[in-house]
């Protein structure tokens, strides 16, 4: 993990709720990631995890 923790709760609900609020009215037709900066830093390999 880039953060080296875990996300607390409200880091995840708190952007979800942004989206509900007058402030993200012209918002729309995006993706949101909120996954701690994988997503810019390559996810790790997990296919040993696959069965």
């Amino acid at each position: 993990m880039p953060m080296e923790r875990p996300a607390r709760s409200n880091e995840i609900a708190a952007p979800s709720l942004f989206l509900l609020t007058d402030d993200a009215s012209y918002i729309n037709g995006t993706i949101l990631v909120i996954d701690d900066g994988w997503e810019v830093t390559n996810y790790p390999d997990m296919s040993k995890f696959k069965s």
